[in-house]
């Protein structure tokens, strides 16, 4: 355990270290290893992570023995810490666990987004913040809702740790995502996501997985799908006029590793003519985006005010 490898004198590179193995182990959707990395390497997000629980960036983390020798005892932080990696994980899960065999990759955030959440958890939790009296499904709520907003509008896209300090310190993650904030940002993506005539896209990017990610969440499908990646079929064969991301992610029938469709969100539409023109498919497609966006929505419980 870490809390056993910080001595009175606080070694904190030896705990910290120790902190980023157990992270990774643990809480595999939430933190990965970097491509290329040795076990001799330490893993940032360990330091990261307790860093920002103080509210400073990792090139302040000299500071971080002073504000650990202030708490009750070492145990009692680090146990904070990881029951605030429980929370995030619990809550995020249900989203991140689904995979599908036409995306790039997984992994939807980066890990100072990540590390933010946990931090600005534990310092909800440690009644550190100004947040605190929020109950954990309040907490829960708007870290969902935060994950999927950034995803969509590239928040964590290149930056570095200032913004992950602005996000704990402002408390963030304690205050709700308006429905018109998602939707504008939804609409705005699907717009850019449309290729051109010139582009095929046959993969999804991040931000087309946590869309999907978000819409299955909100189908309520719970554990039935499985742990196998889910496939993707166009619903409209007719409508591959319309490329890229979100062409994928509007014409789609999402089918489990039975081959049964567990998922389309143009079932209460009506049905496109045999020989559709280009506008009827154009129309018809964001039609079933925003049939995704109402359910999604609804089961994050997005305010119509903040």
């Amino acid at each position: 355990m870490v809390t056993e490898r910080v001595s009175g004198t606080y070694e904190l590179y030896d705990a910290v270290s120790s902190l980023g193995i157990v992270l990774v182990e643990r809480y595999r959707r939430l933190f990965t290893k970097k491509k290329g990395w040795k076990a001799s390497d330490p893993l940032s997000c360990g330091f990261n992570v307790v860093a920002l629980s103080f509210g400073v960036s990792l090139n302040e983390i000299d500071k971080v023995p002073g504000y650990l020798s202030e708490q009750e005892s070492p145990d009692v932080y680090f146990g904070e810490l990881f029951e605030a990696c429980d929370e995030v994980n619990a809550g995020l899960a249900p989203t991140l666990s689904f995979t599908f065999d036409a995306a790039k990759t997984s992994l939807t955030h980066t890990e100072l987004q990540m590390c933010s959440m946990v931090a600005g958890t534990y310092r909800m939790r440690a009644r550190r913040s100004t947040k605190s009296y929020l109950s954990p499904a309040e907490r829960t709520r708007y870290l969902r809702q935060h994950y999927l907003w950034d995803a969509l509008r590239r928040e964590w896209s290149g930056t570095g740790d200032t913004k992950a300090v602005r996000a704990v310190m402002s408390d963030r993650y304690g205050s709700g995502v308006a429905k018109s904030m998602l939707f504008d940002t939804a609409q705005a993506w699907y717009g850019e996501h449309v290729a051109d005539a010139s582009t095929s896209a046959k993969w999804l990017d991040s931000s087309g997985v946590a869309l999907l990610r978000a819409y299955l969440f909100a189908c309520d499908l719970g554990n039935s799908v499985g742990s196998q990646p889910l496939s993707l079929v166009a619903a409209h064969p007719s409508a591959s006029i319309v490329f890229g991301t979100a062409g994928i992610v509007s014409n789609v029938r999402i089918v489990n590793a039975a081959g049964l469709v567990i998922a389309d969100p143009g079932t209460a539409l009506p049905p496109l003519p045999p020989s559709p023109t280009a506008e009827q498919v154009r129309t018809h497609l964001r039609q079933r985006f925003n049939v995704m966006l109402d359910k999604i929505a609804l089961a994050y419980e997005f305010s119509i005010v903040t």
